[in-house]
């Protein structure tokens, strides 16, 4: 094949290997934005 397509290919392979660990990566971070939320949410209800 030639470069370009080569490149592309790579460079789709690289990308796909970026998602699954960033995947895991936002996944933790959206638990623990949630339990902060919650946390927060729980304190200003105890507040009222």
């Amino acid at each position: 094949m030639g470069q370009r397509r080569d490149r592309l290919n790579r460079r789709l392979e690289n990308q796909k290997a970026t998602r699954l660990k960033n995947g895991r990566r936002k996944g933790k971070e959206r638990a623990r934005r949630a339990a902060r939320l919650e946390a927060r949410q729980n304190q200003n209800a105890a507040s009222e």
